[in-house]
């Protein structure tokens, strides 16, 4: 498994907090001139991590998916750098021109995309692959997220049917992916063994221009919508929707970039998100975007006194 290539047992190449398969994903920073560059390392091994805290090794895909500790690792991490620009990496790709789709990893792209990591980089395929920026369902979008598959270490090569979503594909070089990162973006190429560079260009990090959500006030109001609701964060110029849950606002005003002022819709009773869409993304969700739509039926807690003469009278 990837802990013991990786681990003290093997590589020795893994932080000293990660203590053994359960706890083999971990993030850092880079720091770049005028900013920072989120960097997260997961283990695509799915069968051998636990599909559950304190569990065994799941055996199977669970591993991976929503919820196991891993997939909680990685929301939790990107909530907490939102507004950032963030590469992920782990070794099997959710979608190759080798392998096709592999289900396996489908949680940790939807984490990626509701959360605007700017890519992911992949290995497995013995190939290079720079796929364009997509949605979690494989979607072509200028807001989604680059997978580059760089599988060309020197084992062998590999090829498979082209995918008209791939920009560039190389089965023919051994080489190394650089990326150079900025404040702004990540420049990439690919360096290949004989001294050419087939490809490279720059991917703009999704992160800074994407609205978030960092406070709701008030945060509760009643089924009947209609209360006035100040939204705080990020990004908020040229937002064309504030949402409750699904329900579009009655209303918004875009106060400046950090605010916007909206009106709650009707709803049923339930807490939701509220997000922002901007043409640049919609904010990603979080604990700090709730709203509780609270029932205005009366509900009475005591009666004193609790008792008085058949006759009535009582003042209650």
């Amino acid at each position: 498994n990837y802990y013991a290539n990786f681990g003290p047992s093997g590589l020795n190449d893994l932080p000293a907090g990660v203590t053994g398969p359960s706890s083999d994903f971990y993030s850092f920073n880079v720091p770049v001139s005028g900013g920072t560059w989120h960097v997260i390392s997961l283990d695509s091994e799915c069968a051998a991590l636990p599909a559950v805290v304190g569990g065994p090794p799941s055996g199977n895909a669970s591993g991976c998916a929503v919820g196991s500790p891993e997939e909680t690792f990685l929301r939790n991490d990107l909530a907490a750098h939102q507004a950032e620009c963030t590469l992920i990496h782990w070794h099997e790709p959710l979608r190759s021109e080798v392998f096709g789709y592999d289900s396996d990893y489908q949680a940790f792209w939807n984490d990626a995309v509701n959360y605007h990591v700017t890519a992911i980089i992949n290995g497995h395929a013995h190939d290079y692959e720079r796929w364009v920026p997509m949605d979690a369902n494989g979607n072509p979008t200028p807001t989604g997220v680059t997978q580059i598959i760089a599988g060309t270490g020197g084992d062998s090569h590999v090829s498979g049917p082209s995918n008209a979503n791939v920009a560039f594909s190389d089965a023919s070089d051994f080489g190394v992916l650089q990326l150079t990162l900025s404040a702004t973006n990540a420049n990439f190429a690919f360096k290949t063994v004989s001294g050419t560079t087939p490809d490279s260009g720059t991917i703009p990090c999704q992160g800074l221009s994407t609205p978030t959500v960092t406070a709701v006030s008030p945060s509760s109001g009643p089924l009947a919508g209609g209360t006035s609701v100040t939204i705080t964060g990020t990004n908020f110029t040229g937002a064309t929707a504030v949402k409750f849950g699904t329900t579009n606002a009655t209303s918004f005003t875009v106060n400046s970039s950090t605010s916007i002022t909206a009106t709650a819709p009707a709803e049923s009773a339930a807490t939701v998100d509220v997000t922002v869409t901007t043409p640049n993304g919609t904010s990603a969700t979080s604990a700090a975007d709730k709203f509780t739509y609270a029932s205005s039926t009366p509900t009475v807690t005591a009666v004193s006194p609790s008792s008085g003469p058949l006759a009535g009278g009582t003042s209650v």
